[in-house]
């Protein structure tokens, strides 16, 4: 590029960087009012859980709405109560395009907040996805125990009169065939069969009186348990772990943004959606009313609706049944976002 008559080789050019802002000073096109807005139903009177279509055209600023949002939030240290709203009010932004392919969306997005809310990343995958193996003792009862004594014992009296008779058949038969018939005989026979008889009793037949154990040893195996319902059960004790830690600092809303969406395929939109919904069902504010979560969705609704309609053309199973058109489509969204 060449310089124009009388402008200076290092004079900058103006320009502006296409990125999100985070500065109020900055925002030259009102996105401050858009920010406001959202803060209004966050942190408002309504009752969570509840979502929120942050809605627009790539470009459009959506990110930037979303920034100076959490830029006042981490700023304002004004409350009820001396209460700041960075702790009544937790952040968690989830960015649906990185977990795209190959990637569950929904088992990503629990597994998200799981490590936000302070989970142990590697104790989760251990629970999920190894093979756990226990061992304890189990109480038996009177009966059960007398009965294996007797069986043990009579057992190992049978067979040591068995063997000390074939033993015994066997030396005399022997001493009579060498003509071993006289009294000399017959105590070298009860000699050696004392002898074999102790050899016997010692080292093949123990004689003693035995007393089974009062406890049983049981193995317990845990197989590995990857379903989302484990990831749900996981994250809904999190949350409580992470409400009951935060002494002082009390939670009030789970405020959780969901970027690019739309950036996803058909089925994979439509898996993020389900796990938003799933997400707004679960049980989290059990013993805690003034508890809740609330969804913050940013996407092109036109670019999400044209996906979920052609999607059905394509006989896709995953699409919600009552999906066949742009305006299904759109009705289906406006059902997900209450505002």
């Amino acid at each position: 590029m060449q310089s124009g008559a009388g402008v200076s080789s290092d004079q900058n050019m103006h320009s502006v960087l296409d990125r999100e802002l985070s500065d109020f000073s900055q925002d030259a096109f009102g996105h401050r009012h858009f920010s406001n807005a959202l803060r209004n139903l966050i942190e408002g009177p309504h009752r969570p859980p509840f979502s929120i279509g942050l809605l627009g055209s790539w470009g459009t600023g959506k990110s930037t709405i979303k920034q100076l949002y959490l830029t006042s939030l981490e700023a304002d240290s004004t409350g009820p109560n001396g209460k700041r709203r960075k702790n009544r009010f937790h952040p968690i932004t989830f960015n649906a395009w990185r977990y795209g392919g190959d990637e569950d969306i929904k088992r990503a997005l629990l597994l998200h907040v799981f490590i936000a809310l302070g989970g142990d990343e590697v104790e989760l995958r251990r629970s999920l996805y190894q093979q756990v193996s226990e061992s304890g003792q189990n109480r038996r009862n009177l009966g059960e125990w007398l009965k294996e004594a007797m069986l043990q014992n009579a057992a190992s009296a049978t067979l040591f009169v068995l063997l000390m008779a074939a033993t015994m058949g066997i030396i005399w038969l022997a001493s009579y065939g060498l003509g071993l018939t006289n009294q000399w005989g017959l105590s070298v026979v009860l000699s050696v069969g004392a002898a074999v008889a102790a050899f016997l009793a010692k080292n093949v037949v123990d004689i003693r009186l035995k007393s089974p154990t009062l406890f049983n040893s049981q193995s317990v195996v845990t197989f590995p348990a990857t379903s989302a319902e484990e990831y749900e059960r996981l994250l809904i004790k999190q949350v409580k772990k992470f409400r009951s830690g935060a002494q002082g600092r009390p939670c009030e809303r789970l405020v959780v943004f969901v970027d690019d969406l739309d950036r996803l395929s058909a089925t994979e939109m439509v898996s993020g959606l389900d796990a938003v919904r799933t997400f707004l069902e679960l049980p989290l504010a059990e013993g805690a009313e003034d508890f809740g979560v609330v969804f913050i969705i940013s996407c092109d609704e036109d670019r999400v609706a044209d996906a979920l309609s052609r999607g059905r053309g394509r006989v896709n199973p995953e699409l919600p049944g009552s999906v066949f058109t742009r305006s299904d489509a759109r009705r289906y969204l406006d059902r997900l976002f209450q505002f």
